[in-house]
């Protein structure tokens, strides 16, 4: 019994070593990054439909995407030209829900120009719009403020401001910020 066991944790250990790591974010990275606009797909879409609900749009795409049955074919689905036009039709909803204060909506929009989904990748507005959602007590906001300040991306490399955002993130209640300034620590 021992030694099945044992092959079989070499086979799980093999299995996961040679897997291929994710190309980028993966739909989970989104739909979890702020509070759900809406309750599924249908949902999704009918608010995006009705509503003109940026959010519920962006939503909506990405449970659509989060269909596919692997990573290659996320890969394929996120940069194929097909999903574009739902992307930049959530990215101009959230652009205006983002003008009018919306926060979470300004957290979508610069994750979405941080991949350069639906917009042009443009890590100088992630930043501005990151910095907005964090303004207005956003915790993923400010997370991921304190991440491009400690990967030096659209500003230069400054652990002192990077601590500083994990610290609002972890104060707020954000996990990921709290681990994030527990490994700086």
């Amino acid at each position: 019994m021992k030694k099945l066991i044992y092959c079989i944790s070499l086979f799980f250990t093999w299995a996961c070593a040679s897997a291929p790591a994710p190309q980028g974010p993966s739909i989970q990275y989104y739909l979890s990054s702020s509070q759900p606009a809406c309750a599924g797909l249908k949902d999704c879409q009918s608010q995006c439909d009705t509503m003109n609900n940026g959010r519920a749009c962006l939503e909506w795409s990405l449970y659509a995407l989060s269909a596919t049955s692997s990573d290659a074919d996320l890969s394929e689905a996120l940069s194929h030209n097909a999903t574009a036009g739902a992307f930049e039709h959530a990215a101009k909803l959230l652009e205006q829900a983002c003008q009018n204060k919306d926060p979470l909506s300004c957290l979508d929009l610069g994750n979405l120009h941080l991949q350069g989904l639906g917009v042009p990748l443009d890590q100088g507005k992630a930043l501005r719009y990151l910095d907005a959602a964090c303004s207005e007590g956003v915790a993923d906001g400010c997370t991921r403020l304190g991440m491009l300040y400690q990967e030096g991306v659209a500003v230069s490399t400054d652990a002192i401001a990077a601590k500083r955002y994990f610290e609002i993130g972890c104060n707020a209640g954000h996990g990921a910020a709290c681990a994030l300034l527990k490994d700086m620590n």
